[in-house]
């Protein structure tokens, strides 16, 4: 213990001699710490079994989505995070069904906060993609192998810091939806039949394609913030976390909507602050080319540490979030 609070000691004198007291928040030695859990490595061996051929385009309601689910409740129950209870059992799955025929699943899994438990954070990516067709499959790997495999990464830092005793006040729900590529179903059944209040939500941060850039001069720590121009104090925490924790180049600008088109805009809808983090590119988008090895995995974990120092720091902070 005492060579641990050592690290975190020296820790923060580091960033605070580098960053001087001019920020609104300052950095926290824990959060630095746990951060470094997030690996491009780990990252890319996530990406390339979720967007490998033999998950077949990870299509809603087929084999491939079901073999994704499985892989991620299996990393979840590894982690040893919480399950939900659903239909009056403990499970990392919220079943539903679309029409007749398609049975599917959200996977989802939390840790409980302290003093503050009550309130939740909501950190989503969507598992699911395109399928197959014509014998061509649909991999998908940044849309979005890449945020859902920021996502487990994500949970696996919160879960390491937990278990060795530095649980955050607040609570955080990791959701893994299907059913966006067919109208962000996922996402639509949740807030009709939350696990956790929505009222009680006070905010929600998703990741959808976070691998890959248009320019390859661009900065690698270029992100577009989806929804930061709705909420002037999620666009001012992220500046400020940028600024303490690590350089990012952050974007505003939604040329092509995509503020209505991934999971987060279900819970918008019902009043939720949302970040929706996107790498702005379109490049491969919807096609059989969005494969593994155009993955920018050092992107990914960078963009993956700014969402988990944002996370940290909104489920920790005494005040709430604003609305």
């Amino acid at each position: 213990m005492k060579n641990l609070n050592l690290v975190f000691a020296i820790i923060f004198l580091f960033v605070n001699d580098i960053f001087g007291q001019n920020n609104e928040i300052q950095a926290d030695p824990v959060a630095l710490l746990y951060s470094k859990a997030i690996l491009k490595t780990t990252l890319k061996k996530h990406l390339s079994i979720l967007a490998s051929d033999s998950l077949e385009g990870r299509q809603t309601g087929e084999q491939g989505q079901k073999k994704a689910a499985t892989y991620i409740a299996t990393q979840l129950q590894k982690m040893k995070l919480k399950p939900i209870i659903f239909q009056e059992q403990e499970t990392y799955f919220q079943h539903y069904r679309i029409g007749d025929e398609i049975n599917t699943e959200n996977v989802i899994a939390w840790i409980e906060g302290t003093d503050k438990k009550d309130e939740y954070l909501v950190l989503s990516a969507h598992y699911d993609h395109l399928g197959k067709e014509n014998g061509k499959v649909y991999n998908g790997a940044n849309d979005n192998a890449s945020g859902t495999s920021a996502l487990l990464e994500i949970a696996k830092a919160f879960a390491m810091a937990a278990k060795n005793g530095h649980k955050t006040r607040r609570s955080i729900v990791f959701i893994f939806f299907s059913g966006e590529e067919m109208g962000l179903l996922g996402s639509k059944v949740y807030v009709k039949n939350p696990i956790f209040p929505l009222d009680k939500t006070f905010a929600n941060l998703n990741m959808d394609m976070i691998g890959r850039q248009e320019n390859t001069k661009d900065d690698i720590g270029k992100v577009y913030l989806i929804g930061a121009n709705y909420n002037k104090n999620l666009k001012k925490l992220s500046q400020d976390i940028s600024k303490t924790y690590q350089n990012m180049q952050l974007e505003y600008e939604d040329k092509e909507s995509y503020y209505f088109r991934s999971d987060h805009y279900n819970f918008a809808e019902k009043g939720i602050p949302i970040l929706f983090y996107h790498d702005g590119s379109t490049s491969d988008y919807h096609q059989t080319s969005d494969d593994t090895e155009k993955i920018i995995f050092p992107k990914v974990e960078k963009i993956a540490r700014f969402i988990f120092f944002t996370a940290w720091e909104l489920a920790k902070r005494e005040q709430a979030l604003k609305k």
